[in-house]
């Protein structure tokens, strides 16, 4: 489901465009607090490739002070 979210939402972008999305760096599963459904993070390479093969460039990946971690792509 992540990677047709990727590819739909870089269908949608406009050159130029960027998409900023939260998952941990490694590939892992987790219970949400707020929802309580499972989690999933496919981990750093995979979203390097999936955002790749949907056409954009992965332009950074960072940690937050909360070891929150970020992906911006762009188109």
């Amino acid at each position: 489901a992540q990677e047709t979210l990727i590819h739909r939402v870089a269908a949608s972008l406009h050159p130029g465009g960027s998409f900023l999305f939260t998952s941990p760096g490694q590939r892992c599963e987790w219970q949400d607090v707020l929802t309580g459904q499972v989690s999933v993070s496919l981990g750093s390479e995979a979203y390097r490739r999936v955002v790749e093969a949907a056409g954009l460039a992965l332009a950074y990946e960072a940690n937050d002070e909360g070891e929150n971690h970020y992906y911006v792509a762009r188109r």
